[in-house]
């Protein structure tokens, strides 16, 4: 038997009523990955400020929806292919990038932070998981693509035997 107190504890929880708890609504599973309302949201939120400032004028609104929810499915995808191929970006890795892209834009680290909530609207952190997954899918074409291109043995054997012949005359281009 339990304890009185045991039993009174628990009655009391069960007049407790919970809170309500605003969930997020799931709008794709892509394998295991789910991808919520709030994810969607944000995407479109980014694509709209993209095309914004790059000038595209925006497609109906169900058009835009399919189209981030698109790009949302295409990289799940590949953050998963990564993940399973046990490719990952550190903390490091991320850092020198960033570090980076501001020598290249002649600008500091920090000043590429505020430039980034200033002019793309998101924060700083989504910057860099966003950051961290397009360089994830670089990695991940460049390992395919090599896969895909393979020179033999035999290959460079007759490349080296017969070397193409470099002709000393200008090359003409006829426009």
């Amino acid at each position: 038997a339990l304890p009185i107190s045991i039993i009174f504890t628990l009655s009391l929880l069960s007049c407790v009523e919970a809170a309500p708890v605003g969930l997020d609504k799931m709008v794709a599973v892509v394998n295991s990955a789910v991808i919520t309302q709030s994810e969607l949201n944000k995407e479109l939120s980014m694509l709209k400020k993209k095309m914004e400032i790059s000038g595209v004028p925006l497609p109906k609104a169900s058009e835009l929806r399919k189209q981030a929810l698109n790009e949302l499915i295409d990289v799940s995808l590949q953050m998963q292919l990564a993940k399973a191929n046990n490719m990952q970006i550190s903390e490091k890795e991320l850092n020198e990038i960033i570090a980076d892209i501001a020598k290249n834009n002649g600008i500091t680290v920090q000043e590429l932070k505020e430039s980034v909530v200033q002019r793309e609207g998101i924060s700083y952190r989504d910057f860099r998981e966003q950051l961290r997954k397009q360089v994830l899918m670089s990695k991940l074409h460049q390992q395919a693509l090599g896969r895909e291109i393979v020179v033999t043995d035999k290959e460079i054997e007759k490349v080296l035997r017969n070397p193409p012949k470099i002709s000393s005359e200008p090359v003409q281009y006829n426009v």
